[in-house]
């Protein structure tokens, strides 16, 4: 009898431990059990739910717990599963497997969440004009969505994993601002790892593998993505990563590689921040298309199979201080685009060309590294006005062609003392066709410092490991 006595002091003892390496590590209120062979416990959440009050904690021994649990104009509870992998709630494919409505800091952690019904309408979590609630280290499986979030502030998903759902893991839908989803693994999302639409204020942070698109921002003004990595993730119909309809997005310091399409598409935003972003053996790197306003500024993009920068019908752009390398065509396109900037920038040894200016004009380009492309460093077609000043163009197939365009090129070092002159014998040579004209003297005898360091910029950026992938869901 001693025996027994000891071992529930003991456990007593180890409960505070238990609970407080969860999310609620400050406990207070009652606490209500549910599993196990304690006296008084609760064989169903979904009763521990009803029973509870603000301030009081539900634990839950590891379980199948076959149940779909409704958690209406609630309080401060919090839910604490005693292991993520063995503490399963199960929806037995009848519908949403835990509903949220009208809740503040309901607060869930360490359960696996599976089986909603498999339909458009279904889910692992629904919340629903929630504010304040906390949902961590869950896993969701064979759901048809992970977690629906509508009209829902100030939520948070921190650690959770989602695999192979067939809808979208999470959607932040119409009106759920100030969210996050920090630190979250999604894996083999057939639809969307993270999709927000007509939701603002939202940041992400979290790690994609093979999901059919990572992240969409649509009709969603100031959301952020933020230290992210993105791998093996678009389609032949899918981006990466798209931004749509939506401006002032901020994306920082996120990994983006081996897309079966464009790795980061901007369309019809703007004001959008890429920065100290590395994109790596996508399709293509990053395109903007019907964009203003927006800039790249310290980024990578490297060996794409086409272009490295696209920017397609926008203009007022500005990229600087990024390297666009190795890109299987030019490493920087302007097409149909006016009064873009692009300054303090390398575009280097690229297949194809370095920088191509298509049809529009008034552009800029200066203080760049445009050297070692195969083709031809600069590339004029059918455009004018556009200034290229001050920059090394040199080491490519050839340095400018101008078809049909007008520009100035002055003050440019062409590899050689002799200017473009020298048809290529020293340095790179200058041409045009079709009545083009371009300016070129005076130009520089020596080559120029650019505005920033080249080999400082590929050292934030080592080249991408593609990941091992291990499965989550053991057979």
């Amino acid at each position: 009898m001693s025996k027994v006595i000891a071992i529930a002091i003991g456990f007593v003892l180890f409960l505070p431990t238990l609970l407080a390496d969860t999310p609620m590590d400050k406990i207070s209120g009652t606490r209500l059990f549910v599993g196990g062979s304690g006296e008084g416990n609760y064989t169903k959440i979904q009763d521990a739910i009803n029973h509870a009050s603000a301030g009081d904690t539900i634990f839950v021994y590891a379980g199948t717990y076959k149940e779909i649990l409704y958690i209406y104009n609630k309080r401060n509870i919090t839910i604490i599963g005693e292991d993520m992998n063995n503490t399963i709630i199960d929806g037995n494919l009848e519908g949403n497997v835990i509903n949220i409505y009208s809740c503040k800091a309901i607060k869930i952690s360490n359960f696996t969440i599976m089986n909603s019904k498999q339909h458009y309408y279904h889910e692992g979590i629904y919340m629903n004009n929630d504010s304040y609630c906390e949902i961590t280290k869950c896993k969701f499986i064979n759901d048809f969505h992970g977690a629906i979030v509508y009209k829902s502030v100030h939520n948070k998903f921190k650690d959770c994993i989602f695999e192979g759902l067939q809808g979208q893991s999470i959607l932040l839908t119409i009106d759920s601002n100030y969210n996050d989803v920090m630190n979250c693994n999604f894996t083999l999302a057939n639809w969307t790892g993270v999709y927000v639409y007509k939701s603002k204020e939202n940041t992400i942070n979290s790690n994609f593998y093979r999901c059919s698109t990572a992240i969409y921002i649509r009709e969603s003004p100031n959301n952020k993505i933020i230290g992210s990595t993105i791998n093996f993730c678009g389609s032949e119909e899918n981006v990466g990563m798209i931004v749509s309809y939506s401006d002032n997005t901020i994306i920082q310091k996120c990994n983006i590689s081996y897309s079966e399409n464009t790795g980061l598409a901007i369309t019809y935003s703007n004001n959008s921040h890429i920065s100290n972003c590395s994109l790596s053996n996508n399709l293509a790197g990053i395109a903007l298309y019907m964009a203003e306003g927006s800039k790249i500024d310290n980024c990578s993009i490297s060996d794409s199979i086409y272009n490295g920068v696209t920017i397609l019908y926008s203009k007022n752009n500005i990229i600087k201080n990024t390297v666009s390398q190795r890109n299987g065509y030019p490493g920087m396109v302007i097409y149909f685009s006016s009064a873009n900037k692009v300054k303090n920038c390398s575009l280097i040894e690229n297949e194809n060309l370095g920088i191509e200016i298509y049809e529009e004009g008034n552009n800029v380009v200066e203080y760049c590294n445009i050297i070692g492309n195969k083709v031809c460093g600069v590339y004029l077609y059918k455009t004018q006005d556009n200034t290229i000043n001050h920059n090394n163009i040199f080491g490519n197939g050839w340095g400018l062609f101008a078809n049909s365009s007008i520009s100035d090129a002055r003050y440019n070092y062409w590899g050689s003392i002799f200017g473009p002159l020298t048809f290529g014998l020293f340095g790179d040579g200058i041409w045009w066709v079709g009545g083009g004209r371009i300016t070129f003297f005076p130009w520089s005898l020596t080559e120029i410092k650019p505005g920033f360091n080249i080999e400082k910029v590929n050292a934030n950026f080592p080249p991408t490991i593609p990941p091992i992938y291990i499965p989550l869901i053991q057979s």
